[in-house]
């Protein structure tokens, strides 16, 4: 048996489950999802380069007639994943609330629906990549498992164990923070707070009427000052209401009202 077969299997498989639960984007954690997507990425690269020799010797007989057909069918397949992965990879980028913050992009509903429906197609192209490899699956986990007994294998399985847990231990520090992306404005626990001020913004006075409250607060012990805006708190907050997910500072329809006075009544709560 190939010594790359077990890592190789170890590594589809690892590709295919995180890709499966990054469908449920709001789910994990924005900042979880984002970073997990870049790694899927990362391994798909690694998938391409582990099987490079297949890759040219297709390429160069691609258009040979007398070239096996599931060989070329494979290719495409592969072709169109690399295609559909880049894309998801350069929209999330462009969509980003956490590692590529570009701030008003990340309310283009385009490039969301983009995003979320070549995933759904990514997804559907794996399933049949798994469907057209079925066979050869289960031959190298049987394989993998009479050989477990080598050194190298056990070596490989506990390689691939701790890099697991090492993804557990970031996934549970990730996690956290993802919640603080929501409400970093939420003052430390143990300083005390005084609300010196709210000041009201009118700018009326030009063309168009814009209102903002803020509210200033002071940190006694610190001796700073924070500023706090709604739509700063309200930034990285989504509505749940539909599959769209629309930013409760830009719904596209009434579902999401509720959710967006709960949270402005949330915000007085922590403000006021």
């Amino acid at each position: 048996m190939n010594s790359k077969t077990p890592l190789k299997l170890a590594l589809d498989i690892v590709m295919i489950v995180l890709f499966v639960i990054l469908l449920d984007a709001f789910g994990t954690g924005l900042v979880f999802h984002e970073i997990a997507g870049l790694l899927i990425f990362v391994l798909f690269m690694i998938h391409i380069i582990f099987n490079w020799s297949w890759v040219k010797n297709v390429t160069k007989n691609l258009f040979n007639p007398g070239f096996k057909k599931k060989a070329k069918l494979m290719y495409i397949l592969n072709a169109a994943l690399l295609i559909g992965i880049s894309a998801i990879i350069i929209t999330g980028i462009l969509i980003s609330q956490v590692i590529f913050n570009f701030g008003a992009n990340g309310n283009n509903h385009i490039l969301v629906a983009v995003h979320k429906w070549v995933s759904y197609a990514c997804a559907g192209l794996l399933a049949i990549h798994l469907a057209v490899h079925w066979r050869y699956i289960l031959v190298s986990v049987r394989r993998t498992s009479a050989a477990f007994e080598g050194g190298k294998i056990r070596r490989t399985i506990e390689t691939l164990g701790a890099a697991a847990l090492l993804l557990v231990v970031l996934y549970s520090q990730i996690m956290p923070s993802s919640d603080e992306v929501a409400q970093n404005t939420v003052p430390p626990k143990g300083s005390s707070q005084d609300t010196i001020t709210t000041r009201r913004i009118d700018s009326s006075k030009n063309s168009g009427v814009y209102d903002q409250d803020y509210t200033i607060l002071q940190d006694t012990q610190a001796g700073t000052a924070v500023t706090v805006s709604l739509s700063d708190y309200l930034g990285n907050m989504f509505c749940t209401a539909c599959d769209k997910h629309c930013p409760l500072l830009s719904l596209k329809c009434d579902r999401g009202n509720p959710q967006l006075q709960a949270a402005k009544i949330q915000y007085q709560k922590l403000y006021s």
